[in-house]
């Protein structure tokens, strides 16, 4: 195969943006997670933003870097933002990606740089998929567990108008391109943050930051 396999951040990249969040003098801040933190920022800002227009009574809540428990391998997910409502949860995957994207062969995804170097990912549908089973199991286990026909949305964004997406990826129903995505946020938040589901859960709103740790961001 001609694409390296990239799944996320190699440990030794981990380890050096945490060198360099801790110590901020001495090390300039790396562009790719600084870009992807960023892009992070920006749709949960959106969604916040979309969230107070559509619920006035402030019914809703957008959480930002929520990491929750994987009971069947024992890791942790984070999932990037989390819009929550009596009706729905929607959760959404940031990806900063630039260059070409494509499915491969056996379902992987192919991204070309534009460097030309070729990167082999996981795709990101399928891993959001698995976090959103893991959030299910996690509040259930907690005691906060949803009904089983309670809906979990699952929705890849690409903000970067620098990517090109194959038709293979744009058939995706859970993928916003960055046109598609910011169309949506200007002119019609509610719908596309919060879809309507199987009727009321008061329920649904009383997560909080405490249910999950003191790291996510939650909008107030």
């Amino acid at each position: 195969d001609c694409c390296a396999l990239e799944d996320g951040p190699s440990l030794g990249d981990r380890l050096q943006v945490a060198h360099t969040v801790n110590n901020p003098l001495q090390h300039a801040e790396v562009p790719a997670e600084a870009a992807g933190q960023a892009a992070e920022k920006a749709v949960f800002e959106s969604a916040d933003e979309a969230r107070r227009s559509w619920f006035r009574d402030r019914s809703g809540l957008v959480f930002q870097a929520l990491r929750i428990p994987d009971p069947d391998s024992g890791r942790r997910h984070e999932i990037d933002v989390l819009c929550v409502s009596r009706d729905s949860f929607l959760l959404l995957e940031v990806k900063n990606w630039s260059g070409h994207l494509d499915v491969g062969p056996r379902g992987e995804w192919l991204q070309t740089r534009r460097s030309g170097d070729c990167v082999q990912h996981s795709p990101a549908v399928r891993t959001l998929k698995r976090k959103a089973r893991a959030l299910r199991q996690h509040l259930g286990a907690s005691g906060g567990a949803l009904p089983v026909d309670f809906p979990l949305h699952c929705r890849v964004i690409f903000t970067n108008s620098g990517l090109q997406l194959s038709d293979a990826i744009l058939a995706l129903p859970e993928v916003l391109p960055p046109a598609h995505w910011q169309s949506h946020v200007q002119h019609q938040p509610g719908p596309v943050w919060l879809p309507e589901g199987t009727g009321a859960l008061t329920a649904a709103v009383r997560l909080t930051s405490s249910l999950f740790g003191g790291a996510a961001r939650l909008s107030r």
